[in-house]
């Protein structure tokens, strides 16, 4: 017992080190443009915007990235745009109010937590989604908020739902359109195995010496996130009380710039 303890006490230590450092860590050469996240003009904020495919993506995948920003009010203004309103089961009126309620938790305003309900974008895992509508809603609010950072999935989506994946195509179209703003930066939230996604604190070390992009939460940004989590009552189940107890992602976010695709068409 004393030694899982002092365990538990310099894994703890080292998540708030590297909650420090993950701030201004400056991105690899792998990127578009080389520039450090949170660049903005003098006097003004940096606007990011999470786009989330259903109501509670904010909290189960990206929480650790938002309560970062969140805490440093004075740099950044964050955004949430949920891409539908999960009305799988029929609950969408429900799952909206729920998402304004967990962002709220989170420390997102209201007034920057946008949810579109369009029948091309159904919460439904076997239709795919149009890239080019995506793009099209994610430039709307890229445009009309001045936003410069954008955090979304990758390619295979965290959990490997279509909806998921399909925003990541939407965003990687959008960024390499010829007409997209210059200093835009997007990013990917990376997934990872299965063994390492269930983690929890234990995936800290190797995510730092392997990531770009790095942004991790300490305890008690961890218990908000599990309380955000809460707000999605119509989503609890057994499997999700484990997720949110051991998942790495309520504690790690690890990113890595959209690549440029080999064909956009």
């Amino acid at each position: 017992m004393p030694i899982i303890l002092l365990g538990i006490i310099f894994v703890s230590i080292l998540m708030g080190v590297l909650h420090v450092i993950a701030r201004d860590k400056t991105l690899t050469s792998k990127m578009k443009r080389r520039i450090r996240l949170g660049q903005s003009k003098a006097g003004s904020k940096t606007k990011v915007v999470f786009v989330i495919a259903h109501p509670d993506d904010e909290v189960m995948f990206f929480s650790p990235t938002i309560l970062n920003h969140v805490s440093d009010a004075n740099k950044y203004e964050v955004y949430i745009l949920c891409l539908s309103t999960g009305n799988y089961y029929n609950k969408g009126s429900l799952r909206i109010q729920e998402l304004y309620d967990s962002c709220n938790c989170l420390g997102v305003k209201l007034k920057n937590t946008f949810v579109i309900d369009e029948r091309i974008l159904p919460d439904n895992p076997n239709i795919k989604w149009d890239k080019k509508f995506i793009a099209e809603s994610v430039r709307n609010l890229v445009d009309k908020e001045d936003i410069s950072v954008i955090f979304t999935f990758d390619q295979y989506g965290i959990s490997g739902h279509s909806n998921h994946q399909d925003i990541y195509r939407g965003v990687q179209y959008l960024i390499y359109q010829d007409d997209c703003p210059e200093d835009i930066q997007a990013f990917q939230l990376v997934s990872v195995s299965i063994f390492r996604k269930y983690l929890s604190v234990l995936d800290t070390f190797y995510s730092y010496m392997t990531s770009s992009l790095i942004f991790t939460s300490p305890w008690l940004q961890v218990w908000k996130s599990q309380q955000a989590m809460c707000a999605h009552w119509s989503q609890f189940t057994w499997f999700r009380f484990l997720y949110i107890m051991f998942s790495r992602y309520m504690i790690i976010n690890t990113y890595e710039p959209i690549d440029i695709p080999i064909e956009l068409d």
